[in-house]
């Protein structure tokens, strides 16, 4: 009776710390990517954005994991994610792949499926010669 009881719930605890502990062995992060990243060139709608038109637009990937989205007063908080080649943002259920560079992330087809086009938008990590040509 309560034995067994206080046995099931020991055993539901273990599991469940058990499949969170794969879930973030899987998500790995390169603190080499943390930092805040501004929007510098993008193309939508298969017209060029300059650089004025995508101001104000930008992520920031903190060491916990948190991702930032900023898009003029617009704010929005998920998390981040990476493998060699990329680095996904997670928002709600929606995820973001971009692709990593030495200072960028190019994020090609960016919320394709929200707004039905198109959208690929290039940030570059602030401070570095690209975010100032």
């Amino acid at each position: 009776g309560e034995k067994m009881k206080r046995y099931s719930t020991i055993l539901i605890i273990i599991i469940s710390l058990l499949f969170c502990m794969g879930c973030s062995i899987n998500e790995k992060r390169d603190e080499a990517l943390v930092g805040k990243y501004i929007a510098i060139s993008g193309k939508a709608f298969g017209l060029n954005l300059s650089r004025d038109e995508i101001t104000g637009f930008t992520i920031e990937l903190g060491v916990d994991g948190q991702a930032i989205m900023v898009a003029e007063d617009i704010r929005v908080e998920g998390k981040w994610f990476n493998d060699d080649t990329t680095v996904t943002v997670k928002i709600d259920k929606i995820n973001m792949v971009g692709t990593i560079s030495e200072d960028t992330i190019i994020f090609e087809g960016f919320l394709k499926d929200q707004v039905g086009a198109s959208i690929d938008l290039q940030f570059a990590r602030e401070g570095t010669d690209v975010v100032y040509p």
